[in-house]
C-alpha cells in the first residue's frame, strides 16, 4: 500500500534451470515490475532446446534456432527463446535485459523497455507477419508450395459426415493411401479428422504434421482429392526427392 501512494513499484527478478536426466535442459531469467496505475510488465529469456512450434505454416520458418514471443492477457507478457544453435551476436540482443527498469525510481511503462532489443526486432517483423497471416487466411498458395512444406500428406475416404455439422467437430476418414511421410496411419484404418470444417469432397488430401489420432490438418491442408489435384501432389513429392 505505501509504495502505491508513493507511486513506486516492486520490481521482480528470478532465475533457474531445468534439468532432465540429470542434464541441464533449459535455463531462464524473468524480470518483472508494476506500472504506475495499476498493471505489470513481464518479460523472460529462455535458453532451450526445442522452441515454440512456428505457426505461420506452410511459411518456412526465417529463424529456426531462435523465438521472439508476445502474450497478451491481464499481464504483459514478451520472451524470448533461443538454442545452443543461435549466433553470439543474435544471443546478445535476445538476452539483452534494460536493467534500469527495477534499478531507478521511475518504472519502465512500455511492453518493450524489459527486452529493448528483442522487441525492436520483433516489432520490425510484425508488418512482414502480418502480410503472411493475410495469405494464410485466404490460402494463396498453389498447392505444389504446400506439398513441398508438409511433413504429412495423405489421400483419405470420408468415412462418416458430420451430423451436427458444427464447426470443431471431428469426421472420420479412412486411409487410401500416404502420399508423403510415413506413420503408423496405415491404408484402410479410420481415424478422427478435426479441420474446423465439414469435409470438403468424398474423398480428401490432407495436409498435416504430426502422426497423431486424431489428425490435426493445417489451416488450407485440406483439398478435394480431385484427379488433377493428385496428379499436382504427385508430381510435387517426386520434386521433393
Amino acid at each position: 500500500m505505501a509504495t502505491t501512494m508513493l507511486r513506486a513499484h516492486l520490481p521482480y527478478v528470478e532465475g533457474g534451470f531445468r534439468l532432465q536426466n540429470n542434464l541441464v535442459s533449459g535455463t531462464w531469467f524473468s524480470l518483472g515490475t508494476n506500472v504506475p496505475g495499476g498493471g505489470q510488465l513481464f518479460s523472460r529469456v529462455i535458453g532451450t532446446r526445442n522452441l515454440e512450434r512456428y505457426d505461420l505454416w506452410p511459411e518456412k520458418d526465417p529463424h529456426p534456432e531462435y523465438r521472439t514471443i508476445l502474450r497478451t492477457g491481464t499481464i504483459g507478457y514478451f520472451f524470448t527463446e533461443f538454442t545452443a544453435a543461435t549466433k553470439q551476436e543474435d544471443v546478445e540482443w535476445l538476452t539483452a535485459v534494460n536493467f534500469s527498469c527495477i534499478t531507478r525510481w521511475v518504472p519502465c511503462r512500455e511492453m518493450g523497455d524489459l527486452l529493448p532489443s528483442a522487441w525492436a526486432k520483433h516489432t520490425a517483423e510484425n508488418r512482414h507477419v502480418s502480410a503472411i497471416r493475410e495469405r494464410i487466411a485466404y490460402c494463396a498458395y498453389p498447392l505444389e508450395d504446400l506439398v513441398e512444406a508438409s511433413e504429412r500428406v495423405a489421400h483419405v475416404q470420408v468415412e462418416k459426415l458430420n451430423s451436427q455439422k458444427r464447426q470443431w467437430s471431428p469426421y472420420h476418414a479412412r486411409l487410401v493411401e500416404s502420399l508423403k511421410g510415413s506413420g503408423s496411419w496405415h491404408s484402410g484404418d479410420v481415424r478422427k479428422i478435426w479441420s474446423g470444417l465439414d469435409p470438403v469432397a468424398p474423398t480428401e488430401i490432407l495436409l498435416f504434421t504430426e502422426d497423431s489420432d486424431p489428425v490435426y490438418p493445417h489451416n488450407c491442408g485440406v483439398i478435394p482429392a480431385t484427379p488433377e489435384n493428385l496428379r499436382t501432389v504427385r508430381a510435387a513429392v517426386e520434386g521433393d526427392h
